[in-house]
């Protein structure tokens, strides 16, 4: 299940922008991750932070997943963008099926602070 906060949760979120769509995803016993969603034209960025994690979490996320979907086309994307910053993580491509996301593809991207 979601929930719409209005601000953004403390932890790896800290220092993306505050007009992320910030989302709590709890089951029957308490939260379990948080979401944030930067809408970029057609694109969802989708940055997530799992604090619990066991079976029946991700059958709740792969639920969740849906509505997380829905938000994002509410919100104007067609399209979603999920990334990994280890690129050695051989569970990625396994993580990212259960929600419908293709073999990944390795993008190396550079960052310039302006």
């Amino acid at each position: 299940m979601i929930i719409y906060l209005d601000n953004k949760p403390l932890g790896r979120f800290e220092k993306l922008p505050d007009h992320y769509i910030w989302l709590e995803l709890y089951d029957n016993k308490g939260t379990y991750g948080y979401v944030g969603v930067e809408i970029i034209s057609i694109w969802a960025s989708i940055h997530t932070e799992i604090t619990r994690w066991n079976h029946k979490v991700v059958r709740s996320l792969i639920n969740d997943w849906k509505e997380i979907k829905s938000i994002c086309r509410r919100e104007g994307a067609t399209q979603a963008i999920a990334s990994n910053n280890d690129l050695q993580d051989d569970r990625w491509p396994k993580f990212i099926g259960l929600f419908g996301f293709p073999e990944p593809h390795i993008i190396l991207i550079s960052k310039q602070e302006l």
